[in-house]
C-alpha cells in the first residue's frame, strides 16, 4: 500500500468536498454528543448514589428482616434499635433514620427525598452553607430545590424554616434531599410513633437482634439505584441506536462519494493502483470524520451538561472509550463505499461520458 497516495488522494478529496465534509461532521458530532450525555447520565446514576451514601455516614444500614433496603420501603424498625445496637461489639455509632419520598408543598412544586435523623448524629450530612437542622421546623435542603437559607416551605403540612445547604446530596436522577429532625420526620411519616426505617451504624456489629438485618454499603446503593434499572436499560438501547446512526451517517457520506469518484477510481485501477490504496483513502477519510466528530461532541457535551438537572459524569473510561469507538465506527462507516471501490471495472475510465 502506498501510504503517501492514500494521504495525498484522501486530503485533496476532503478539501474538494469540504462542504458535504463538514455537513457529516455537524450530523456524527450531533450523535456522539447525545451519546456522551446519555453515557453521563448513565454514571451519574452511579456517582449520585455514592455521593448520598456516603454523605449520610454509615458503614452499615440495619433494616427489618425481608425488606430490600432503607431508601426503597417504608418498613419500620424501633427508634430504640439504635440504643440497643450502640452497645453491640464492633459498633462505635448508631442512629436510627426515617426515610422516605415527599414533595414540598409551597410554590414551586418540588420533589424532596426526606431523611429525618438526630441532631449532630448519622444521617445529618455536612452542609455546603449555613448549619444543620438542631430543633423543630429546622431543615437543610440539597442546592438542587432551588431554595435559600431562610426561606419558609411547607411540607405534609408542617411549616420548615430552611437553614442550611447541601451540595450534591440527590436521589433519583436529581431528587434534592431534605433533612430535618428525627422527630420532625417521625411525626410526618409515621404520626409521631418512636419507629425507624433503618438505623444507622459506624463499624460492622459481631451480632444483631432477631428480625433485622443489617446491610453494606455495596448493598444500600444497589437498593437505592434499583427504581432507575428500567430507565438505564433503557439509556443503553439508546446508546447503542446513536452509534448505528453514526455509522450510518459515516457509511452514507462516503458511499455517496464513492459513487461520484467511480470514474477517478476506474481511471487510478486502469494505471495499476491498488485497490487496498483506494480502500485505504475512504477509511482515512472515515477515520478523520469520526476522529474530529468525536473531539466535537466532547467539547459540545462539556457545554450541555450545565442544561440538566441531574448528575451527569464523564468517567475517565469514557473519554478513553470515544475515540477508540469513533474509529471504529469511522472503520464500519467506511465499507459501503470500499465495496463501491472494489467492484469498479477498469474498463469504466475508458467508457464514453
Amino acid at each position: 500500500m502506498s501510504l503517501s497516495l492514500v494521504w495525498l488522494t484522501s486530503r485533496r478529496n476532503l478539501g474538494w468536498r469540504r462542504r458535504r465534509f463538514v455537513i457529516a461532521v455537524v450530523g456524527t458530532t450531533l450523535a456522539f454528543a447525545l451519546t456522551l450525555l446519555l453515557s453521563g447520565f448513565r454514571d451519574g446514576i452511579n456517582v449520585e448514589v455514592a455521593r448520598t451514601v456516603r454523605a449520610l455516614g454509615a458503614d452499615r444500614f440495619v433494616v427489618r428482616d425481608g425488606v430490600s433496603g432503607p431508601f426503597t420501603t417504608i418498613a419500620q424498625v424501633p427508634a430504640s434499635l439504635a440504643d440497643d445496637l450502640a452497645v453491640v461489639a464492633g459498633v462505635r455509632r448508631a442512629d436510627p433514620m426515617v426515610s422516605v419520598r415527599h414533595s414540598l408543598e409551597t410554590s414551586p412544586l418540588t420533589d424532596v427525598y426526606l431523611i429525618g435523623a438526630r441532631p449532630g448524629g448519622l444521617g445529618t450530612p455536612r452542609v455546603a452553607s449555613g448549619r444543620p437542622p438542631y430543633t423543630s421546623g429546622e431543615a437543610v435542603l440539597d442546592a438542587r430545590a432551588g431554595r435559600h437559607i431562610g426561606t419558609r416551605v411547607r411540607l405534609g403540612g408542617m411549616a420548615f424554616t430552611v437553614v442550611g445547604l447541601t451540595s450534591d446530596v440527590t436521589v433519583w436522577a436529581g431528587v434534592p434531599g431534605m433533612f430535618v429532625t428525627l422527630a420532625d420526620a417521625q411525626n410526618l411519616v409515621f404520626g409521631g410513633l418512636p419507629v425507624a426505617t433503618a438505623v444507622l451504624v459506624q463499624g460492622r456489629p459481631a451480632a444483631l437482634p432477631p428480625g433485622v438485618r443489617a446491610l453494606t454499603v455495596s448493598q444500600v446503593r444497589a437498593d437505592l439505584k434499583r427504581p432507575l434499572a428500567n430507565a438505564v436499560t433503557t439509556i443503553d438501547l439508546f446508546r447503542i441506536f446513536l452509534w448505528v446512526v453514526a455509522a450510518a451517517i459515516v457509511g452514507s457520506v462516503l458511499y455517496i462519494s464513492a459513487l461520484e469518484r467511480s470514474r477517478d477510481f476506474a481511471v487510478f485501477k486502469a494505471f495499476g493502483t491498488a485497490t487496498s490504496d483506494l480502500v485505504g483513502t475512504l477509511v482515512v477519510e472515515a477515520v478523520a470524520l469520526s476522529a474530529v466528530s468525536a473531539a466535537a461532541a466532547a467539547a459540545l457535551s462539556r457545554v450541555l451538561t450545565g442544561l440538566f438537572p441531574s448528575v451527569i459524569s464523564f468517567p475517565a473510561r469514557t473519554l478513553v472509550l470515544l475515540p477508540i469507538i469513533a474509529v471504529t465506527i469511522g472503520v464500519v462507516g467506511s465499507l459501503a463505499g470500499a465495496r463501491r471501490a472494489v467492484t469498479i471495472e477498469p474498463a469504466l475510465a475508458f467508457a464514453s461520458q
